[in-house]
């Protein structure tokens, strides 16, 4: 399969992608590549944006965003995104604002992939003066035609997974084998990062025997590799160009860009003496990659939709992907506090891993405890949708608590604003309970009223008859319009709206200072 054959799979292949799905097919120019592809986590068109960040990075420097002397050390650079001391003092805030924002390593944080969609790239500050229906009735002229350089770069690409016909054994291996294989794959910038605890295992369990004479070729530079290796035993010496450059003992990763792709060896590697390696194929690691992406993702998914605060979403299947996107892993120890009671409740967690108690401290200052939470279990759900403050404490069990976590600004900030109108919007006037009056004036009053779970509102009470006599009916019905299409931290945010025979009423976002 040639190169230009490569990018036609790839293309179909996301023309193809309905939503929530991914592909993983490995292609590309490495300086481009976004993180969730070198990660093998599978992707889809979000990858569009961080290339378009890369690039508008490298129009307006004069310089790559990422470099190395080898596509590895690129691929360990774009997994850590761009630094903020990578940005020239000459760059704009805007500019900045535009790059940073397009080459963000979460991809559904990215600008362009946001709850705003591609609206959010076309309103960026950084295109105030830009004339989108030039650019789009192709009228525009470009202020520069570029010469294509005399030496073009290089795309990379691996071969089309077939990871359904590709099967993984676990091999036995003693302990201090097992110990030393994970040493030499976490001593390796690119893996580290790419490696949890269930990941790691399961590439040393598949990690292959061998060994060599004296003299034998390993690896010889120059061929395309399929494996990566680590060394387990004897001397191995490094050749380029078939000049010896050094050699090394055991415990040491050698070959680990063959497998991303189909990469050229760029030295031999060669047995000083008699050794023994343990070898991992290419497409053995992507398919455990692959497989343990999806597992969690899966995993993921089935945990959000097992919870009942979100059964009420109208669109629930595209939420809960975007959720699944968002979530994070973070280790509790044994007896740490996950939440506090009393603390104003601001994050959602899923027990993923050990278990952790629930405790209620009462008013005559007795604590009971009163539940354990095991894998699967959550709680924080309705911080995501409301404000309220904690029931209760959380602790974590011995050994320790992992748990999923997804943060309540994350949660507005990038999923669709209407997930919150479709809650709320179950709510009746006589869920609320009045406070009391914040402000009355010629038309009605506002009163602090308080929902069915302790959120509070503010609920703005026009009077029915005064709107007909001053005739501002069409004012009234363009004034909820008008708040239900905005959504920004500065505008008071319409969560509802009743009516009664005496009264219009509009339940809104409270403002208490």
């Amino acid at each position: 399969m040639t190169a230009s054959d490569m990018l036609r799979y790839m293309v179909d292949k996301m023309n193809t992608l309905s939503s929530g799905e991914k592909t993983y097919t490995f292609v590309g120019t490495p300086e481009y590549m976004a993180p969730e592809m070198i990660m093998n986590r599978g992707y889809c068109r979000s990858i569009d944006p961080w290339s378009v960040g890369v690039l508008a990075y490298e129009l307006l420097t004069g310089k790559s965003a990422f470099t190395g002397p080898t596509n590895l050390d690129i691929f360990t650079k774009i997994l850590e995104g761009i630094p903020k001391n990578r940005y020239p003092h000459h760059l704009s805030k805007e500019a900045v604002s535009l790059i940073s924002g397009l080459c963000r390593v979460n991809p559904i944080t990215r600008l362009g992939c946001q709850k705003e969609g591609i609206s959010g790239l076309i309103d960026h500050e950084f295109f105030k003066k830009f004339d989108w229906k030039a650019l789009t009735a192709m009228t525009m002229k470009p202020p520069y035609v570029p010469k294509p350089p005399h030496q073009k770069r290089l795309g990379i690409r691996a071969e089309p997974p077939s990871l359904n016909f590709t099967k993984t054994q676990c091999i036995p291996k003693d302990r201090e084998t097992n110990d030393l294989l994970k040493g030499a794959i976490l001593k390796n910038d690119y893996l580290k990062n790419i490696m949890d605890d269930t990941r790691l295992q399961l590439l040393v369990d598949a990690m292959i025997p061998g060994s060599a004479t004296e003299g034998t070729m390993i690896i010889q530079e120059g061929e395309e590799g399929d494996a990566m290796y680590v060394s387990y035993d004897g001397k191995f010496e490094v050749l380029i160009n078939k000049k010896f450059m050094g050699d090394f003992g055991p415990g040491i990763l050698f070959g680990e860009l063959a497998i991303l792709y189909m990469a050229k060896r760029f030295a031999s590697i060669r047995a000083r003496t008699n050794v023994r390696y343990y070898k991992l194929p290419r497409q053995v690691f992507q398919k455990i990659m692959v497989d343990t992406g999806r597992r969690e993702r899966d995993d993921n998914i089935r945990f959000l939709n097992s919870v009942t605060t979100f059964k009420s979403f109208t669109n629930r299947s595209f939420v809960i992907n975007r959720m699944a996107d968002l979530l994070r892993r973070e280790f509790y120890p044994a007896g740490w506090e996950i939440i506090k009671q009393g603390d104003i409740a601001d994050k959602f967690y899923i027990i993923r891993g050990g278990t952790a108690t629930v405790t209620q401290k009462y008013d005559n200052g007795r604590t009971l405890d009163v539940n354990v939470l095991k894998r699967g279990d959550y709680f924080g759900d309705r911080a995501l949708i409301a404000k309220e403050t904690c029931d209760s404490s959380v602790f974590a069990n011995s050994p320790g608590t992992e748990c999923l976590i997804l943060d309540k600004r994350d949660f507005m900030r990038y999923v669709d604003y209407k997930v919150l109108d479709q809650f709320e919007r179950k709510l009746s006037l006589t869920d609320l309970t009045v406070i009391g009056t914040l402000g009355a004036g010629g038309f009605g009053r506002v009163d602090l009223v308080k929902g069915p779970n302790s959120e509070l509102y503010a609920l703005k009470c026009l009077k029915k008859v005064n709107v007909v006599q001053q005739q501002l009916q069409e004012e009234v019905y363009s004034e909820k319009k008008l708040l239900k299409m905005c959504d920004h931290s500065f505008i008071v945010k319409l969560r509802a709206t009743f009516r009664d025979t005496r009264y219009v009423y509009f339940l809104m976002e409270p403002c208490l200072g």
